[in-house]
């Protein structure tokens, strides 16, 4: 594993990972394969916080858990994050794997920038970087604020294009200036 800490293997199962014949009674018997099943349980825990992992390095990266979003993001991690949205809808995720991704501000909807209040403070944000800077294309270099404020902006565009930004939003957007062509490959 990398960087991490091996799983210890329970007392049943040699280093190849095969289960060591054990010449005992039938309880201890049992108890080495409740062991061994215990070391699966670990084994996917281990995999989830291996994803957690990749997931903190995203949102350290791109100061949000939006993934599916950008070009560049890694195809497995946005199908993990897919599978957590799943497993709390359906009550199945437990509360410490949900804490940890809560601490994230992971978005459990899937529609990341659908919430009215949150939408409205990303426009009133991009009003103030176009009072600030004269225009609205998003230069990311000044600050992470406007990482996430060019994804925002991105997402906007990506949305009217795709025929579903409400007309509401789309008015506001055109009362400003934005233009929702933006340059070619760009997230501006």
């Amino acid at each position: 594993m990398t960087g991490r800490e091996r799983l210890r293997r329970p007392c049943c199962q040699n280093v190849h990972g095969n289960l060591s014949p054990k010449e005992d009674t039938e309880g201890q018997l049992e108890i080495s394969w409740k062991n061994f099943k215990g070391l699966l349980a670990s084994e996917d825990r281990q995999r989830w916080y291996d994803a957690l992992d990749d997931l903190r390095d995203y949102h350290r990266r791109h100061g949000d858990c939006a993934l599916g979003y950008r070009e560049d993001d890694d195809a497995a991690l946005v199908e993990w994050v897919k599978e957590q949205r799943r497993l709390q809808l359906k009550g199945k995720l437990d509360r410490i794997q949900k804490a940890e991704l809560d601490s994230l501000g992971f978005r459990w909807k899937a529609d990341y920038f659908d919430d009215q209040a949150e939408w409205v403070g990303m426009f009133t944000d991009l009003k103030a970087y176009l009072e600030t800077h004269g225009t609205l294309q998003i230069s990311p270099i000044s600050s992470p604020d406007n990482v996430r404020l060019m994804h925002w902006a991105h997402v906007q565009r990506e949305l009217a294009n795709g025929g579903v930004l409400p007309t509401k939003r789309r008015l506001m957007l055109e009362d400003i200036g934005f233009e929702f062509e933006g340059p070619a490959g760009s997230n501006h």
